[in-house]
């Protein structure tokens, strides 16, 4: 949000450079890597792996410079790692350091270190190269690394004077080893002071004996492991980093809810004031958009969502102010993230339902902590109507009121400011958005299979049903294709999974329009046959019953140890009821088959569990089961249980039930 950035400037313009005098790196700034490294000492942190980082330093300074005007930031890093695999030298021959947020090149030096401690340094100016657009990402600082060899060592240190923010996060992102990793913050006492939250790792609190200039130095207790791609996981969440803020010295002591009141009616006031006009503007399109005859609050929020939806574009990255004020936005049929809060503010108060708006982030990104204030914790908006307790996205065009990417809920947020028939008034608090039970994502399946024996089919009448985010996914990606024969494809696509090769006929769809969208179900129906789904085997035949509730995940050769928490995207349910008609003159032999029973936790509502159950009506078996998963997450010692549900689903996929004649 770039409304974020003006905060935060405005929050320190207080401080007058005369504060300070001379600035720039301290005079007493002399870090450095040892001229001689020990290699016999660098040798005996090595790990088994095909690389370890032996040092990760890091140091942050923030200055005052009375003589340009201007805060600057100068931040430091000293990398070392052993390569222990050719695999380990292909990914460390090239270093490239991204230049997104750097204001200038202060210094930087980089080396080889053979396995017998032989030194290469690499030249400042030969070696070095700036790339304005790297591999599409922006501009980086390039160096490559030349005869390296199994047991090397790579190591760089540089200072770079970074654009001036006063949040920010420093991660410790690898998936290699680390043994020593450490990061120093210093400020002028005159200046500034610090706050800090370490996350996903033990810190140990080193110094904050303040030197020249009040200093704050972290480090791990302990060598971090390496991180790999964990399924059913908050992976960029779970890494280890220090989020820090930077408070203005002399600014008095608050406590961190003082401080989200203080970001909180900042941007409050910036989405909400705004002139007489812009108002106005308001007041007459919602007159035009609402018909006087829509009077629930929920159909009048309804409609203002649809036309905005439809009518106006979202653009992430806006260029000019006009998509921030109604006037422009109206004008223009284009809006910003912010400009777009605007517009449900002021056309919710014309329609006279309250809401509110709250900024929080993905928890897959971070955990939003209500126990430290800071602007990293905010990234998307979302609005609140207290009165309906329903929540609404107003730049995901995919979804509708009730419904918010899945990645925001279960997750907390800073609800701030009402805006009433009256006005705009803040308030403000911080407390968890919607976190959807399972049964309001629901992936159903009836399906009824009937035989012909003589032809070696199996023809099966079948419907699936989707609620939720489980039906909003099609739904919403429905409305992005266009053309016919795009959808149709589309839908055909869905379908395979689950019909086999055999073409499926009598298709009947209903809940894939724009108004059904997070609203009602998604209903697909049709009739297939396959002969897929039956072997003959000597006098008996073979029926895979499994193969009606469609592919299933599987976590059979996850087995490593688990190093993060279970993180589900959304809760969910599979309630699938399956009708076998069986065969006059036959029986099925093995009808336990189907039985599952695997569950965890208690409570009926919050359980994550696939069972499945069957009885006998006449010649019908009738097997009914029940997969759900109840907890949005679990702790990592509860990975093995969860994996056996999961595991569970996958192994009904291969039952078989055995149909043999009757004696």
């Amino acid at each position: 949000m770039r409304i974020l950035l003006l905060l935060i400037l405005c929050s320190v313009q207080s401080i007058t450079f005369a504060q300070i005098g001379a600035s720039g790196i301290r005079a007493d700034f002399n870090y450095d890597w040892e001229t001689s490294p020990d290699v016999d000492s660098m040798k005996k942190q090595t790990t088994r792996y095909d690389a370890t980082i032996l040092k990760d330093h890091r140091i942050m300074e923030y200055t005052v410079n009375a003589a340009k005007g201007r805060y600057e930031i100068y931040y430091t890093k000293h990398f070392l790692v052993h390569l222990n695999s050719d695999k380990a030298i292909e990914e460390y021959n090239t270093i490239a350091l991204p230049q997104h947020d750097v204001e200038r090149l202060v210094s930087i030096k980089a080396r080889t270190i053979s396995p017998k401690g032989k030194i290469k340094n690499l030249d400042r100016y030969a070696d070095f190269k700036e790339v304005a657009n790297y591999e599409n990402n922006g501009p980086f600082l390039i160096f490559a690394l030349q005869g390296l060899e199994t047991g090397s060592y790579v190591e760089y240190l540089y200072t770079f004077e970074k654009k001036f923010t006063m949040v920010g996060t420093e991660y410790y992102r690898s998936k290699y080893p680390v043994r020593e990793a450490e990061a120093e913050f210093y400020a002028p006492k005159t200046a500034f002071n610090f706050s800090f939250l370490p996350c996903n790792a033990e810190f140990v609190d080193l110094d904050e004996s303040g030197g020249s200039g009040g200093k704050i130095s972290y480090k791990f207790g302990t060598d971090l492991p390496g991180r790999t791609e964990e399924q059913y996981a908050a992976n960029e969440a779970a890494i280890p980093r220090i989020e820090f803020r930077v408070n203005k010295e002399g600014s008095g002591e608050f406590s961190e809810r003082t401080y989200w009141k203080t970001i909180g009616e900042g941007l409050w006031n910036y989405l909400t004031v705004l002139p007489k006009s812009e108002y106005k503007t308001c007041k007459k399109l919602y007159k035009k958009i609402v018909p006087s005859s829509v009077t629930s609050p929920e159909e009048k929020v309804r409609a203002i969502e649809n036309y905005l939806k439809k009518n106006i574009q979202f653009e992430p990255n806006p260029q000019t102010d006009a998509f921030e004020k109604p006037s422009g936005i109206i004008s223009k049929k284009t809006a910003s993230a912010s400009g777009l809060v605007r517009m449900y503010l002021l056309l919710s108060r014309y329609a006279g339902v309250k809401c509110q708006v709250v900024a929080t982030l993905s928890r897959f990104e971070k955990t939003f902590d209500p126990d430290f204030a800071t602007y990293g914790f905010l990234r998307d908006y979302v609005i609140y109507f207290p009165e309906l307790d329903l929540y609404l996205s107003p730049n995901d065009y995919t979804l509708r009121l009730g419904y918010i990417p899945e990645e925001l809920t279960c997750q907390k947020g800073l609800f701030m400011g009402t805006m009433t028939s009256e006005g705009p008034v803040f308030d403000y608090d911080l407390k968890s958005l919607v976190c959807h039970s399972w049964d309001k994502n629901l992936n159903n399946i009836n399906a009824t299979a009937s035989f012909d024996l003589d032809g070696g089919m199996v023809n099966v009448a079948y419907q699936h049903t989707y609620t939720g985010f489980e039906a909003s996914g099609m739904q919403g990606y429905k409305l992005v294709i266009s053309g016919e024969k795009d959808q149709q494809d589309f839908l055909n696509r869905v379908l395979q999974n689950y019909s086999g090769k055999n073409e499926p006929k009598n298709i009947v769809v209903t809940g894939n329009t724009e108004a059904d969208l997070c609203k009602n179900p998604l209903v697909m129906k049709m009739n297939y046959s396959s002969e897929q789904l039956l072997e003959k085997a000597g006098p008996k035949y073979i029926f895979h019953v499994g193969d009606l509730i469609g592919p299933q995940s599987e976590l059979y050769r996850d087995t490593m140890p688990r190093l993060n928490w279970i993180e589900n995207n959304h809760n969910r349910g599979y309630v699938r009821k399956l009708i076998v008609e069986i065969p006059e003159g036959y029986k099925i032999t093995n009808p336990d088959a189907v039985i599952f029973n695997v569950t965890h936790g208690a409570d009926n509502n919050e359980i994550t569990q696939f069972k499945s159950v069957y009885k006998m009506e006449g010649n019908k078996m009738i097997i009914d089961i029940k997969e759900t998963y109840g907890t949005i997450r679990y702790p990592k010692e509860d990975y093995e249980p969860f994996r056996k549900v999961i595991n569970a689903a996958a192994d009904f996929n291969k039952v078989v039930l055995y149909l043999e004649k009757q004696k």
